[in-house]
């Protein structure tokens, strides 16, 4: 302030004064908000010295967030309002880095070119016919499993509610609609389906983090309608998915086994390995780890649209993707999402688990994919192969499952 009072003439130093430190003020709200700061008119010196001063400000304000991350992260006794005003700046500073993200997409995408694109299509499409895989098609009118997939999808989203002592007006709401579901089913299914063909446009969806102390993950609040539409079509995706034979057996977690169960069947397929303690030539046995890193925040939503008509009724894939292609706020913090998955919605994990799958048989080839999943009227168990030669024609002899996807909560 001093600065900016020794560059204004004595005599109208009271009058401006006040305008500067509103200019001040509102510079710092935009920084906060992530929009343009800009006054017509204002003299370039003083700007400069307004822009100083938000960048100082800045940096002490990041900081300080971090520096009292780092104490909750620790455990140290911090004030449960410092814990909250550091948890909302936690958040601004992630919306800001994913609206630049958009940004930078926006400008520079998109990242997958078109050959790029065109043989990772070409795979999946590959893939499908080798495994003889039949699309998924638009849920009937008279779907004989309608009313039990509707009741799944109302049963996971009452379960959230279950330990809520208090419920704000949104989550009664929603509580009321999975009433009426309940009591007038075939109404709701109706809308439903209405909705899944027709819907494009959605309603914007605010953004909120959760503290576990050691991270942060976000939450999505989903306008309630929206979310029964979003469940049922994530129940019957994956319902239908694994009558047909979707994903082949590498692909975990599935209904195969529980977790446990898994460890102990890779344990015993690296057992069974054919002359898998052989070392008289000197050979020896070499796992490979590889780490996919941020695979759903770089999903291209265009490509993510032709893949998903490979498995699904094109009413569904326009649906999906037209889902990933909403707003998003925070306060005064707006953007719309054009790269990358919200991890939110109740059918992500379906859609994380196919584009997944894509990337699995980029890494291991159409070819060594067919003999690990086994021929397509005879899938193969986890770990199993129908004869020794199929196990030895490739130096990959098993696959592991990949680290499931990490739902964020909606």
């Amino acid at each position: 302030m001093h600065d900016i009072l020794d560059m204004i003439p004595e005599g109208i130093k009271q009058n401006k004064s006040k305008a500067i430190l509103q200019h001040l003020s509102e510079a710092w709200r935009c920084w906060k908000a992530n929009i343009p700061w800009k006054v017509p008119g204002l003299p370039e010196p003083i700007e400069k010295i307004i822009e100083r001063y938000v960048k100082a400000k800045a940096d002490g304000w990041i900081s300080v967030a971090h520096y009292n991350r780092e104490r909750i992260k620790r455990g140290a006794n911090v004030d449960k309002a410092v814990a909250k005003k550091n948890l909302g700046r936690l958040t601004r500073l992630w919306i800001k880095n994913e609206q630049e993200r958009q940004l930078a997409y926006q400008k520079e995408g998109p990242y997958v070119s078109n050959s790029e694109g065109v043989s990772m299509f070409n795979t999946m499409l590959n893939w499908l016919e080798s495994r003889k895989f039949v699309p998924i098609p638009f849920p009937p009118t008279n779907y004989k499993h309608d009313t039990k997939i509707l009741i799944l999808a109302l049963e996971n989203l009452k379960e959230t509610y279950q330990a809520k002592g208090r419920l704000n007006s949104s989550e009664r709401q929603e509580l009321a609609l999975i009433e009426q579901a309940y009591d007038n089913p075939h109404e709701f299914l109706a809308n439903i389906k209405k909705q899944i063909l027709t819907q494009r446009k959605f309603r914007e969806v605010s953004l909120e983090m959760m503290d576990h102390y050691s991270h942060i993950s976000p939450v999505y609040d989903v306008d309630p309608i929206e979310k029964i539409v979003d469940a049922y079509l994530d129940q019957y995706l994956w319902y239908e998915a694994d009558k047909r034979g979707l994903f082949p057996n590498w692909i975990k977690p599935s209904d195969a086994e529980i977790p446990p169960l898994l460890v102990y069947k890779w344990c015993q397929g690296i057992t069974n390995l054919h002359d898998v303690w052989e070392t008289k030539d000197g050979q020896s046995n070499v796992m490979l780890q590889t780490n996919l890193n941020k695979l759903a925040d770089k999903v291209d939503l265009t490509l993510l649209n032709h893949l998903l008509k490979l498995i699904t009724d094109a009413n569904i894939a326009d649906y999906i993707t037209g889902k990933m292609n909403i707003a998003l706020n925070y306060k005064d913090m707006h953007h719309v999402n054009q790269y990358g998955l919200i991890r939110g919605l109740q059918f992500s994990s379906f859609v994380y688990q196919y584009y997944g799958m894509l990337v699995d048989l980029l890494i291991l080839g159409l070819e060594r994919a067919s003999e690990i999943a086994g021929p397509p009227n005879r899938p193969s168990e986890f770990m199993e192969f129908p004869d020794v030669e199929t196990q030895c024609n490739s130096p990959i002899r098993l696959v592991s499952p990949r680290v499931p996807f990490r739902e964020s909560r909606s």
